[in-house]
């Protein structure tokens, strides 16, 4: 399920796409041009390189950690998801950038959810919200065409009872031709909504904790509190594939094991602890 969802510019971001870019938009100039609580600014004044163009199209597809599809606009608390934007215009646009964010609905300041930076990608706060972007313009030739953009990243879902949170993004094409003129934006948002009934989360009295992150060669896990049970441990890649599974038979209150990651390359992984259906998902990088 494709969703189409993108963007305002502010003429700061877009001025940045082309100069000085390399900390990212919101880390050089502290805007956020996404169209989320606290932006600073939007492209209806006509203030950017390129204005809102109905004909831009921009795609938004949401998958879990094993490659499913969002749908029905639900999402699960504390999940992590991967978040795929891509789209398209006419014409010669070699260069592309965006911002994206994540609010709740109740009001300002209240960020749905958190980012997991990776290579070329860094999240920061501005406008009050948490945004993500790519440290530098990126090429369309990277999808062989040079009026398409595609790129990707992680996003963990809000916490219970955070109730409604909505997607904000920005995206640009650009001509790099140095001149403010001629490039192309767009803009959606849309709202998601937890699921009516969840078994994500281990009881909540559990506590589980991962050390050292990033790891090297081993990666520490600590189980406080727990249920006695056959529990399992499955490590999956930045791209879905399960890597790793092993169960753990604990009988004890607190339980401490280790995962030997020395023959994981280097990159972000989501390490899933799940019993009964019930699942915790958490996040680390190999060094």
């Amino acid at each position: 399920m494709k969703r189409s969802l993108l963007v305002v510019l502010s003429s700061a971001f877009c001025y940045i796409l082309f100069s000085s870019y390399t900390n990212g938009t919101a880390n050089v100039a502290g805007i956020n041009a996404t169209g989320s609580f606290g932006s600073q600014a939007s492209c209806d004044g006509g203030n950017c390189h390129g204005p809102k163009d109905v004909n831009m199209v921009v795609d938004i597809t949401i998958k879990d950690m094993l490659g499913n599809e969002v749908v029905n606009s639900r999402y699960t608390p504390d999940a992590y998801y991967k978040v795929y934007i891509s789209g398209y215009a006419s014409g010669n646009f070699p260069i592309y950038s965006y911002q994206f964010s994540a609010t709740r609905a109740q009001g300002f300041n209240l960020n749905g959810g958190t980012f997991v930076s990776g290579s070329g990608l860094h999240s920061t706060v501005a406008g009050g919200a948490i945004v993500a972007e790519p440290l530098n313009p990126k090429s369309t030739s990277s999808v062989g065409v040079n009026n398409t953009f595609r790129d990707s990243f992680f996003w963990q879902a809000p916490p219970p009872n955070s109730g409604e949170w909505k997607l904000f993004a920005t995206a640009l094409l650009g001509n790099d031709d140095g001149a403010k003129s001629g490039d192309k934006s767009a803009n959606y948002q849309r709202s998601y909504f937890p699921n009516p009934v969840s078994v994500e989360g281990l009881d909540e009295n559990i506590v589980a904790k991962i050390f050292p992150n990033p790891a090297k060669d081993q990666l520490n896990l600590e189980l406080k509190s727990t249920e006695r049970g056959t529990y399992s441990a499955t490590v999956y890649n930045s791209h879905g594939q399960m890597i790793y599974n092993q169960q753990l038979h604990i009988d004890v209150t607190n339980y401490r094991g280790a995962i030997n990651t020395s023959s994981f390359v280097p990159g972000t992984y989501f390490l899933e602890i799940k019993k009964d259906g019930k699942k915790r998902v958490i996040p680390f990088s190999k060094s």
